[in-house]
């Protein structure tokens, strides 16, 4: 029964993590530019955002050049 309870402890610690990760690795900033599925996290593609930062920042927009 205590193992049970830590187990399903466990999930309920986690599980806000995994729900709301998304992809993409950040800088010491703690920002990074969204590049895949950004829609379905509520962003747009090339925002520049940040997570937990003590440092206010802008959202920046980039959008690819294409080579003439």
């Amino acid at each position: 029964m205590k193992k049970l309870f830590i187990l399903i402890l466990t999930i309920l610690f986690l599980a806000p993590s995994i729900i709301f990760a998304h992809p993409g690795r950040t800088d010491s900033n703690g920002c990074h530019t969204c590049k895949t599925n950004c829609p379905e996290w509520g962003l747009e593609t090339g925002e520049y955002h940040c997570h937990a930062t003590k440092v206010k920042t802008e959202t920046k927009h980039y959008s690819k050049r294409s080579a003439k």
